[in-house]
């Protein structure tokens, strides 16, 4: 195809009423971050328990993670918040991954001490 015919097809293809509003550049993507997160509160996992100790002291602590694009990768993580969603589910993490030198957001049934 060269790009004259290209040229065409997409100026054709463009001037479909709905696809030239869908083809206008939208707003960047903001970081997920959940509106009215839940404190951590109780809980008996280990895993949690060192999340929360790190939270506290300001350190970072060696997990295994078996999430992501790499699972079961070893990161240094020092978490900046710990929450849940909703009553009763998954307890999260955000902080910064040392692995991929940016801030993250972990499930923490996902997490395995190092």
């Amino acid at each position: 195809m060269t790009r004259r015919s290209l040229a065409k097809f997409l100026g054709a293809f463009l001037s479909i009423p709905a696809l030239r509003a869908a083809s206008t550049p939208a707003e960047p993507l903001e970081p997920f971050s959940p509106k009215d997160p839940l404190p951590a509160g109780e809980t008996r996992d280990p895993v949690a328990l060192a999340f929360l100790a790190a939270l506290e002291r300001g350190g970072a602590l060696t997990i295994y993670y078996l999430g992501g694009s790499t699972p079961g990768a070893m990161r240094r993580f020092t978490p900046q918040s710990i929450y849940r969603l909703s009553h009763g589910g998954h307890l999260y993490a955000t902080g910064n991954c040392h692995l991929r030198r940016e801030t993250r957001t972990l499930r923490l049934d996902r997490a395995r001490l190092g």
